[in-house]
């Protein structure tokens, strides 16, 4: 559990930040890792780490010899980059201990996100890297604010004693949820509207709750539900649907050993994970459909928060459609020497250099021997003029290849110019003073 003061208010802030490539929220897609804060065997400070879903590939992202105690991990979309709460005691005067920080799924790139002299914490992603959603606290304010923001606009909406713990945006960004001291979880829609308090009876210090793949529901630590003296609901992970019905059901049930905490859905939405403290401890995965459930074992004790990552399937994109254009092009063969010469009209935005190779063609219309290549730069639209010397015999072969011949273009070192090589078919052979010249048709 996160640091808190008691004797301030929280101001609850989303901040679209420039980051390099930096909630719980379920994004959509493929099961991908699940991040989770916990002890190693060999220290008293809590580390980041990283485990696929079937246990396997199990890496601490942090490092201890930092001096950092950090926690509540959150992982972005795609499972590129997680972002979590450090408390480094180091950081120079004027800076508060507990900022967040950001790193690679790999354990690269880890970098401070946020400074000042009041505290920031407990950060959840928006989708598509368009932001996070964090609390920090506004020491001596009269009132706590929740700031949230989408494609780079910010609002404000006042919240009263905002917030123990979260806060989450659904995946389609239509609302958030988080958990107040003494109230449950709260709930509001981000089109505006009044804060609606959604399920009171959740419990504080348990984790963030975490929202559905489709944005329909909520998992969250709760006590029973009661009417009158009668237990309703047992305590333990409940969802809840947020539509007008408010369907709730108990997912997974408290113990005599404790509570199960930190719920985080799959996903695919098949699945819900959760932390088991006692007992069984370790991360266990139910299956929302058949009601198993395995335990993911790793070995850092005292976990207290997880989320778990989708993958988008990788895609091959089509190639990249050329941004140079040749329009047409002629070889001449001079008569009088062994030289030919190539014009070729061309269009490009950018400059850059091409590669043109000249090779034979064969009566089926591929490419058959290969005559030479030529390296030429080239610098916005204009015209080609490149002449090279070839051997007497070769310049005669030149003068009558029977089915003309092939030209590629390879724009060397321009991915973003050209991913695939162009090429002009030379097939018709005319004499123009005197000088044997090939034109594409």
């Amino acid at each position: 559990m996160s640091f808190r003061s008691a004797s301030v208010s929280w101001l609850l802030l989303l901040v679209v930040l420039l980051l390099p490539a930096a909630g719980q929220a379920a994004f959509p897609g493929e099961n991908g890792p699940i991040v989770f804060d916990g002890y190693p065997a060999d220290g008293d400070l809590r580390q980041i780490y990283s485990v696929e879903p079937d246990g396997s590939d199990f890496r601490r992202l942090t490092d201890p010899a930092a001096g950092r105690d950090n926690s509540d991990p959150a992982i972005g979309p795609n499972s590129k980059e997680i972002t979590y709460s450090a408390f480094d005691e180091r950081l120079p005067e004027g800076i508060h201990p507990l900022q967040l920080r950001a790193l690679n799924l790999d354990g690269t790139g880890d970098s401070r996100v946020t400074t000042g002299v009041e505290p920031n914490s407990m950060a959840s992603y928006l989708p598509e890297d368009s932001g996070l959603i964090f609390v920090h606290n506004r020491g001596g304010a009269d009132e706590s604010m929740f700031r949230y923001g989408f494609n780079k606009s910010f609002y404000r909406v006042p919240i009263e004693d905002c917030c123990f713990y979260g806060p989450t945006v659904s995946p389609q960004v239509t609302a958030a949820v988080w958990i107040d001291d003494d109230e449950g979880i709260k709930g509001e829609f981000l089109s505006g509207g009044a804060t609606d308090i959604v399920a009171p009876e959740a419990l504080t210090g348990y984790g963030r709750p975490t929202w559905a793949p489709n944005g329909e529901r909520i998992a969250f630590v709760s006590g029973p539900v009661m009417a009158g003296d009668d237990v309703v609901i047992p305590a333990g992970i409940h969802s809840i649907y947020l539509g007008a019905e408010r369907d709730r059901r108990l997912e997974v049930a408290a113990t005599a050993e404790g509570f199960p905490a930190s719920p985080a859905y799959s996903p695919d939405g098949t699945s819900l994970a959760y932390v088991v403290p006692e007992g069984d401890p370790g991360i266990h995965v139910k299956n929302l459909t058949s009601g198993g459930t395995r335990v993911i074992d790793p070995p850092p004790t005292g976990i207290s928060t997880i989320d778990w990552g989708n993958r988008v399937p990788v895609v091959d994109p089509p190639p990249s459609e050329c941004r140079m254009r040749f329009t047409k092009a002629r070889l001449f063969v001079f008569k009088k020497k062994p030289v030919y010469r190539l014009v070729a009209r061309y269009w490009s935005a950018d400059p850059g250099v091409v590669a043109m190779r000249f090779y034979e063609r064969k009566a089926d219309g591929k490419r058959g021997r290969l005559y030479g290549t030529i390296i030429k730069q080239f610098d916005g639209a204009g015209r080609f003029r490149m002449e090279k010397r070839v051997g007497r015999k070769t310049a005669r072969k030149l003068r009558r290849a029977e089915h003309g011949f092939i030209t590629e273009f390879e724009i060397a070192g321009q991915p973003d110019l050209c991913e695939v090589s162009a090429s002009l078919n030379l097939t018709r052979l005319e004499r123009v003073k005197g000088q044997y010249v090939w034109f594409t048709r």
